[in-house]
C-alpha cells in the first residue's frame, strides 16, 4: 500500500531534463491568438480571475508543487511578452503589479503597450494623457519591474486629418511616452504599419525619443 501511494504520488515531468521541461512549459502556458498576438505574447486582462486573456491550461501547473511553481514562474514571466490592455488605469495595474511575487516581478523583460490617440479629443486629452504617463512610470519604476529590458509601444494615430492635428497627436504621444527612455530597448510603430504616413508620425516620436 505504501508503494502504490508513492508511484501515485510520483511526477514523471520531474524526471525529465530541466531545459525539456521549461520546453513544454512554454508550449502549454499560452494559446497562441494569431489576431491580437503572437505566441510569445501574453495579453493581460489585469482584472478578474484571469491573468491572461489568451493563458492556456498549464498555468494550472502553478499549484501542482513548489518545484513545479517556480520553474513556471521563471518561464512565463521572462520568456513572454506581456501585452498591457489599451485603456489601464494606474489603479488596475498597481493592484496587478503587487499581486506578483517579488520574483515574478524580477523576471518580466517585455512589455508592449498601446496608445490610442484618435480618441483623445477635447478635455479628455488630458486626462488620458495623464494617466498613460502615470502607467507608464509605473511600468518603468526599478524598484517594481527591475528585469524589464525592452518595450514595444504601439500608436493609434487619427487618419485623415490636418497638419495641426498630426503635430498634435506626434507632441502628445511624445510626453506619454517620455518615461519609457528610461528602457533598453524601445521601439515605436503605428497601429497600421501599412500606413506611411502613420509610419512618418511614429518615427518623429521616436527620434524625439533619442534626443
Amino acid at each position: 500500500m505504501t508503494g502504490g501511494c508513492k508511484r501515485a504520488m510520483s511526477c514523471p515531468l520531474l524526471d525529465l531534463p530541466r531545459e525539456i521541461r521549461e520546453e513544454i512549459y512554454s508550449y502549454v502556458l499560452v494559446i497562441p491568438r494569431t489576431r491580437d498576438a503572437g505566441p510569445d505574447v501574453i495579453c493581460l486582462q489585469l482584472k478578474g480571475t484571469t491573468l491572461g486573456a489568451n493563458c492556456g491550461p498549464g498555468t494550472r501547473l502553478l499549484y501542482l508543487n513548489r518545484r513545479i511553481h517556480d520553474e513556471i514562474e521563471t518561464v512565463f514571466y521572462s520568456r513572454f511578452r506581456f501585452k498591457f490592455p489599451i485603456s489601464v488605469s494606474t489603479a488596475l495595474l498597481d493592484n496587478f503589479l503587487y499581486s506578483l511575487s517579488p520574483a515574478a516581478r524580477t523576471y518580466i523583460r517585455h512589455a508592449e503597450l498601446y496608445i490610442v490617440l484618435g480618441n483623445c479629443l477635447g478635455p479628455s486629452s488630458r486626462i488620458m494623457e495623464a494617466q498613460w504617463e502615470a502607467a507608464f512610470e509605473l511600468l518603468v519604476d526599478v524598484y517594481i519591474l527591475p528585469g524589464l529590458r525592452s518595450v514595444d509601444l504601439v500608436i493609434s494615430f487619427s487618419s485623415n486629418v490636418g497638419k495641426d492635428e498630426k503635430q498634435r497627436q506626434i507632441d502628445m504621444a511624445s510626453r506619454i511616452a517620455m518615461p519609457l527612455k528610461m528602457v533598453e530597448t524601445l521601439t515605436i510603430n503605428p497601429h497600421w504599419i501599412a500606413n506611411q504616413e502613420h509610419g512618418v508620425m511614429a518615427r518623429e516620436v521616436m527620434k524625439r525619443m533619442k534626443r
